[in-house]
């Protein structure tokens, strides 16, 4: 009688811990699926509100070359379409997220996403929303960045070069991260804290924009 009943605590501790297991996990699933709650006060940008990508690549027909360096005023700004990070070795496709029915960005995997509704890459002012999951295949090594590293990102023929001023932790509901500012920035996003209950966040300040002709 007594070891059916500690085979049968065994087994029930067993069932207990695989069913939390399966809870832990899609609860880390859930969280870093949407990466912010619902958008309710989140400063979009008028001019990128529901644009597709080919729409905004078309913006590039009007900028003025400086020698190399290139300034894209904010009324004629591109969306990137592909971020490099030299110092941890990260490059990877930006792909254009609208946002959905419940005011949200789908996180797509592999890729970094362009949050539409935030700032193109101009020289004036705004900021570039880009996020993406905390795995190995998309944003999880921006976490070893350190201030003063470049982030870039490619726009066809052009490259945008930022600097790391600011990295800290905030909440999923702290959306104003991606509000608009008064210089060039790009604000990077990703899942980070046990059960990706916070958000990592990596501010970089735009320093030129190059040619890549």
């Amino acid at each position: 009688m007594t070891r059916n009943k500690l085979l049968g605590n065994t087994l029930l501790v067993l069932v207990i811990g695989f069913c939390f297991i399966q809870l832990v996990s899609l609860a880390s699933n859930l969280s870093d699926y949407l990466l912010f709650w619902p958008i309710t006060a989140v400063d979009i940008h008028p001019d990128t509100a529901g644009k597709t990508l080919g729409e905004g690549s078309e913006l590039a027909s009007n900028e003025e070359n400086i020698g190399d360096v290139i300034t894209l005023p904010y009324g004629k700004g591109l969306i990137p379409d592909r971020i490099s990070i030299p110092s941890i070795n990260l490059t990877l496709p930006v792909r254009y997220v609208p946002l959905n029915e419940q005011g949200t960005w789908q996180v797509h995997e592999a890729v970094a996403n362009y949050a539409a509704g935030t700032s193109y890459v101009n020289n004036e002012r705004g900021n570039v929303g880009i996020f993406g999951h905390d795995r190995l295949n998309a944003l999880h090594l921006v976490k070893d960045l350190v201030i003063g590293n470049e982030i870039r990102l490619k726009i066809d023929a052009y490259e945008a070069i930022y600097l790391v001023e600011e990295i800290f932790n905030t909440v999923p509901e702290n959306v104003s991260v991606f509000d608009q500012t008064d210089t060039p920035i790009v604000t990077l996003v990703t899942c980070d804290g046990d059960f990706s209950k916070l958000r990592y966040v990596v501010r970089a300040k735009l320093e030129k924009i190059t040619s890549r002709i």
